[in-house]
Formats: structure tokens, C-alpha cells, sequence
């Protein structure tokens, strides 16, 4: 009796190890289901209404470095295409854009002439001196930024003064 505890003693750590090897491979066969849940796709392992069953096979086929060295290059030849087009685009972008020559947007052009015959008007409306300085020198800082800043077409006109 003594010699059959011996000798599973002596097989106990094998049969342990194969036992965990065991339980911890079960999940790997475990069914898998593909539901449909609130309009997505959920894949589960867990059945459900109206679910079905996916057959999952393991891939077959050896493993080929060579192969996969040649997806690794057609992925790096797409992107630098990809790059090279983000490229392309950026110098379109710079060559169509407006010419830094001093001219700022029409959009301040506009503002500095609004505000030009904004400026005129009120300083002809008020009637206090401190009112009528204020705006005569905001009239004046308005058509001297827009001489500055704008295109001749842009600019406050002389005949506005």
C-alpha cells in the first residue's frame, strides 16, 4: 500500500498540471452567438432570443513570414500614397490661398469701413466735445487701419472723410 501512495505522490504535480491545463482550455471551446440587439450585432457566449450559432473554425494554413512581409509593405506603399495626397492637397490649399501681401480678409474691410461710417455718423449725432473727439479719432484710427490693411478697391475712401 505504501509503495501505490508513493507513486501517486509522485504523479500528483503531472495530473495537477493537467487538470489546470484542462479547465483553463474549456473557454476556448466554448459556443459562440451572434444576436441582434437594439439594431447591432453582439457576438456572445451566452444564447439569446432570436440568436443564432456561429460556427467558428480555427484559421487554417501555416504561418508564411514572407507573405505577411508583403502585406507589411503594401500597407507602408498605401500610406505613404496616403501622405503623399494629404501633401498634394496642402500645397493646393497654400497656392490657392490669398496672397500675404498686407491685405487682410474682406471681411475686415468691411468691418473697418462699417465702422469708419458708423463713426461718422455719431460724431455728427452727439453733442458733448469729449463724444465728438471720441468718435472723429475712431473714425480716423478706422480709415488708417483700412489703408493699411485693405486693397486699394477696400479701403475707406477719401471722399468719405
Amino acid at each position: 500500500m505504501g509503495d501505490i501512495l508513493k507513486q501517486v505522490e509522485a504523479a500528483m504535480p503531472k495530473l495537477c498540471l493537467f487538470l489546470l491545463g484542462f479547465l483553463l482550455s474549456s473557454p476556448a471551446l466554448a459556443q459562440i452567438y451572434k444576436c441582434q440587439e437594439g439594431g447591432r450585432t453582439v457576438i456572445t457566449d451566452q444564447p439569446c432570443a432570436g440568436g443564432s450559432e456561429m460556427n467558428v473554425k480555427p484559421a487554417a494554413g501555416k504561418f508564411d513570414p514572407k507573405a505577411r512581409e508583403e502585406v507589411y509593405r503594401r500597407i507602408d506603399r498605401m500610406s505613404e500614397e496616403v501622405q503623399d495626397g494629404y501633401r498634394a492637397i496642402a500645397e493646393q490649399q497654400a497656392r490657392e490661398a490669398p496672397r500675404a501681401g498686407g491685405y487682410e480678409e474682406p471681411d475686415e474691410c468691411d468691418r473697418l469701413r462699417e465702422d469708419h461710417a458708423d463713426a461718422k455718423r455719431w460724431e455728427k449725432e452727439f453733442v458733448h466735445p469729449d463724444n465728438i473727439a471720441r468718435e472723429k479719432a475712431r473714425k480716423e484710427k478706422a480709415a488708417s487701419d483700412s489703408f493699411f490693411k485693405c486693397g486699394p478697391g477696400k479701403r475707406v475712401s477719401v471722399f468719405d472723410e
